[in-house]
């Protein structure tokens, strides 16, 4: 994977709550370069490492240096997800959080998810696989919230957080923290964890329904399936994009470098409705405009460097995918530039 995304419209219950809690959300994009119409789009997904740059802008446009706890005060909970559907027709409350942790990656590639009993206790822990992104108490303040609050109105306010742990370092307003939480809080904790009563987990969900349950968790398998797919071919390209520099970016060379034989590598391309040549032709085309607009590289060694026979091959596969020359290409980035 080049990049874990974090997913599930995550993104737009961020600018959301936000927003309520007084912050120029709008800024704090237009800062991050990040167009609002896709932060609002419900199958946005974006770097989770961007965490890390989100809440420090957000703390210096607000001037709030708890920004990401009155933030999560403003929470508007997990809506209109297959995730929220799978939990409320689960015959249970701990049924439901098994289905979440089996399906997280809907959620996120980077931000992992398990419940463990302990006696009488049970807690949910919340860690990235990014170390970093752990450390955020901006993050992981809001992030504790939502899924409480959550947690909270799924139960009809059965739900009690009995402690909250951070893995990020203790402000100094901890009693404030306990009044807004409602719980016991610790800070320098080794992972995010959500505490509650274990006797929840067999509590029965108001909206069990079996035939419901089925149709989300088919919904939420074929999703994860999607994602799955979206991976393979991040392969492919990273395994292209090594092997082209050689020369040697063929289907058996790519088949080999991911451990499958030819006919396996066609096969799972063609479950991912795509290609070898198709995404073959995407890399290279990427790769051309990327010269073409950032570089001063004459037209005869971009066409070495994506590996075409000869110019007139490159000339004509640049104007089958883009409609212009790759001249004409330069010519107009360069104006707009």
């Amino acid at each position: 994977m080049s990049e874990y995304q974090d997913r599930g419209g995550w993104q737009r219950q961020v600018y959301e709550a936000v927003k309520a809690a007084g912050v120029n959300a709008e800024a704090i994009y237009a800062r991050l370069g990040v167009p609002l119409a896709k932060v609002l789009a419900s199958d946005y997904s974006y770097p989770h490492r961007s965490a890390k740059r989100f809440w420090e802008l957000a703390e210096q446009i607000s001037g709030d240096r708890d920004v990401g706890l009155h933030a999560g005060m403003q929470h508007p909970g997990y809506r209109g997800q297959v995730l929220q559907y799978l939990h409320q027709s689960s015959a249970t409350f701990g049924e439901g959080l098994r289905r979440i942790l089996a399906y997280q990656r809907l959620l996120s590639d980077a931000q992992t998810m398990r419940l463990e009993l302990a006696g009488e206790e049970a807690f949910i822990a919340l860690v990235s696989i990014v170390p970093e992104i752990d450390r955020l108490r901006h993050a992981s303040e809001f992030m504790l919230f939502g899924f409480t609050r959550y947690f909270r109105d799924l139960t009809d306010g059965a739900f009690v957080a009995t402690r909250l742990d951070f893995s990020c370092a203790a402000p100094e307003n901890i009693a404030e923290r306990e009044r807004s939480y409602g719980c016991p809080v610790r800070y320098d904790a080794p992972e995010n964890r959500i505490y509650f009563s274990s006797a929840l987990l067999a509590r029965p969900s108001a909206n069990a329904e079996p035939e419901l349950f089925q149709l989300h968790e088919r919904i939420a398998a074929e999703r994860l399936q999607r994602i799955a797919s979206q991976d393979f071919v991040e392969g492919v390209h990273r395994q292209i994009r090594a092997l082209l520099e050689s020369g040697e970016a063929r289907p058996e060379r790519v088949a080999a470098k991911l451990g499958l034989s030819e006919v396996q590598l066609s096969s799972r391309l063609a479950d991912s409705e795509t290609t070898f040549v198709r995404e073959l032709d995407a890399y290279r085309y990427q790769l051309a405009k990327q010269l073409l607009a950032q570089t001063d590289e004459p037209i005869s060694e971009i066409c070495y460097l994506t590996h075409f026979s000869e110019p007139s091959a490159f000339y004509r596969a640049f104007k089958r995918w883009c409609g212009q020359t790759p001249v004409q290409y330069r010519k107009r980035r360069r104006a707009q530039d």
